[in-house]
C-alpha cells in the first residue's frame, strides 16, 4: 500500500472503475474514485479541482494502492445507513500490511445502488462467506501445547479476526487430552452445529488425529470436509508442504478455502491395526529420538529433537545401525483417455534446483485408478542409519532443509527414502548436505518412490508416524491417492 504511481493508461480506468465512493465515511469522508484491477490491484483515485490560467480542471491523483496479493477478504453489506446524504453502502477491504505484520480494513462507502451492485459482482472471488454456493462453518481445533505453544495466539491474532471479517461462521475447540478429538468426533452432532469444514492449529500428528477419527464414521462423510492447518507444531512439515512456515499464508488459503486433493498412506500392523497418516512414517534413528525426546517436551519445545540427537553424535559409542528388509510395489496409473503434459510433470516434480527426475511414469492428477500389479520388488540394503515414508517434500518450519524435494502431496505416490549404514562422520555429512539441499546426491542416500511397502524388521521395533512412537515389527504401507481434501497451495521456492 503507498502513494506511489500506478501504470494504468487513461483509456483503461474506465473499465476498471467501481464507482464513486466515499472513504472511511459516508457523511465527512473523502470522495474519491475506486478501481479494481482483477488479480493485481484496488487502487482509489482522489479528485481535485486545479486552477490553470483562470479556468478551473478537475484532476486525479493516486491516494492509495492495494495490492491483491496482500487482500484476506472483500465483504459487502447491502443493509444501507440511512442518514442526511441518503442511503449508502459499504465495501470494505481487508488488507495484510507485511511490514508490521498487522491487519487493516479501507470502507468505502457508494450512494449509487447501481454502481455498489456492479461493484459487488466484479469483487464476488475476493469473497469468502460463500465458496461453492454453500454457507461455510468452520470447526477450529487448537492444540495449546503443540510446539512453541503459540496456538491459540494463531488463533486469536490471526486465523479469528479474518474469519470474523469474511462472516465465516466458526466455533473453537481447544484439545484437552490425546483422546481428546477421537472423542469429539465421535460425539459431535452436525445436525446440532451444521460443521462442513475443518481446521486444525497444531502440529502434524494433531492433523492425524483428526484423520482418523473422522474415518471411523465414513456414514457421517466427514472426510470429504476441506481441512486447513496452520503451523502451531514442532515441524508442521504438512502445512509447511502447503502454505510455507507463514501462519498469514496458511490463514490467507483458509479464508480462500484454496483446495487440492491430498495423498495419504494406510499403515496396516502385524497385530491388524490400521491407521492413518499424513507427514512422515520414521524408522532407525529419528524413530529414537521421538521416543526420547518426549520427556523433554516442556524444556527444549520443538527442539527437543536436536537436544536428544546431541548426545547421539559425540558419544564414543558405535553409531546406531538399524537392520530392515523393506519391499515395495510401484505401479502406473491406468490410461483413461487423459493426457498429462511430460512438461508439467517435470516442471513439477524438478521444481528445486538439482535434484534428478524420480519418474518415468505419468502421472494423472484428475485419475487415480492404478494397473493392477503383484510382484513385490526388494530394496537392496539390509542396513540403515534410518527410513523414512512421506507422500510430500517433507519440509520443516525449524530449519530452511527440504527431505523429499522430488515428492508432492498430489502425485499419487509416495517415497521411501534414508541413509544407509554409516559412521558417524558420513552422518554429519549428510546433515550437512541436507541443510544445504544437495542431499539426493550424496552416495549414502537413497529413495524410491511406491505405491505399497512391507516391513520386516527385528523383534521388539519401534516406527515413529507424524510425531507418535509405535511398536510394530512387520507392518505394511499403502498409499491413498487424493484421499483427502486440503486447503493450501504448493510452495513453490
Amino acid at each position: 500500500m503507498g502513494n506511489s504511481a500506478i501504470e494504468i493508461q487513461n483509456d483503461e480506468l474506465l473499465s476498471y472503475k467501481l464507482g464513486s465512493v466515499w472513504k472511511d465515511s459516508p457523511i465527512d469522508g473523502k470522495e474519491v474514485d475506486l478501481y479494481f484491477q482483477p488479480g493485481k490491484l484496488f487502487f482509489t483515485m482522489e479528485r481535485r479541482e486545479i486552477s490553470l490560467s483562470g479556468s478551473t480542471k478537475l484532476s486525479k491523483k493516486c491516494e492509495t494502492i492495494i495490492s491483491c496479493d496482500n487482500v484476506y477478504g472483500v465483504s459487502t453489506f447491502e443493509d444501507y445507513l440511512l442518514n442526511d446524504v441518503g442511503a449508502t453502502y459499504r465495501l470494505s477491504i481487508m488488507n495484510f500490511e507485511e511490514k508490521s505484520e498487522k491487519f487493516e480494513t479501507f470502507n468505502y462507502y457508494f450512494r449509487n445502488e447501481e454502481e455498489f451492485k456492479k461493484a459487488k459482482l466484479k469483487c464476488a472471488s475476493y469473497n469468502c462467506t460463500h465458496r461453492e454456493g454453500v454457507e461455510r462453518n468452520i470447526c477450529v481445533l487448537v492444540n495449546p501445547i503443540s510446539g512453541k505453544k503459540v496456538s491459540r495466539e494463531y488463533y486469536s491474532d490471526i486465523l479469528k479476526p479474518v474469519l470474523q471479517f469474511n462472516r465465516i461462521k466458526h466455533e473453537m475447540y481447544e484439545t484437552q487430552s490425546a483422546t481428546y478429538i477421537d472423542e469429539f468426533i465421535s460425539e459431535l452432532n452436525l445436525k446440532e452445529h451444521s460443521f462442513n469444514e475443518f481446521v486444525v492449529i497444531g502440529g502434524d500428528g494433531v492433523f492425524s488425529q483428526l484423520l482418523n477419527a473422522i474415518v471411523k464414521y465414513p456414514e457421517r462423510k466427514m472426510i470429504q470436509f476441506p481441512i486447513g492447518l496452520m503451523p502451531g507444531g514442532s515441524t508442521n512439515s504438512l502445512c509447511c508442504a502447503l502454505s510455507g512456515k507463514n501462519p498469514y499464508t496458511a490463514c490467507k488459503n483458509i479464508a480462500n478455502k484454496s483446495l487440492l486433493k491430498g495423498d495419504v498412506f494406510n499403515v496396516k500392523m502385524n497385530d491388524s491395526k490400521q491407521s492413518i497418516y499424513s507427514t512422515a512414517l520414521s524408522y532407525g534413528l529419528p524413530s529414537d529420538l521421538v521416543r526420547e525426546s518426549e520427556n523433554l517436551r516442556d524444556f527444549f519445545g520443538r527442539y527437543r529433537y536436536i537436544a536428544t540427537a546431541i548426545p547421539k553424535f559425540i558419544s564414543p559409542k558405535k553409531f546406531p545401525v538399524y537392520k530392515s528388509e523393506v519391499y515395495y510395489k510401484l505401479e502406473d496409473y491406468e490410461d483413461q483417455g487423459t493426457e498429462d503434459s511430460n512438461t508439467e510433470k517435470d516442471q513439477r516434480t524438478n521444481s528445486r534446483v538439482n535434484v534428478p527426475k524420480v519418474s518415468e511414469y505419468k502421472t494423472k492428477s484428475n485419475c487415480k485408478n492404478y494397473k493392477s500389479e503383484s510382484e513385490w520388488r526388494k530394496i537392496d540394503i539390509d542396513e540403515f542409519s534410518f527410513h523414512v515414508i512421506i507422500t510430500h517434500e517433507n519440509r520443516s518450519s525449524v530449519g530452511k532443509d527440504v527431505n523429499a524435494p522430488f515428492a508432492r502431496i498430489d502425485d499419487g505416490f509416495m517415497y521411501i527414502f534414508g541413509v544407509k549404514k554409516c559412521t558417524r562422520i558420513q552422518a554429519l555429512n549428510f546433515l550437512s548436505k541436507a541443510s544445504k539441499g544437495t542431499q539426493v546426491g550424496y552416495e549414502k542416500f537413497f529413495y524410491q518412490k511406491a505405491t505399497e511397502l512391507r516391513f520386516r524388521n527385528p523383534s521388539g521395533s519401534y516406527f515413529c508416524s507424524d510425531g507418535e512412537p509405535y511398536r510394530s515389527n512387520d507392518y505394511t504401507v499403502k498409499v491413498l491417492p487424493g484421499f483427502v481434501n486440503l486447503m493450501g497451495e504448493i510452495v513453490k521456492e
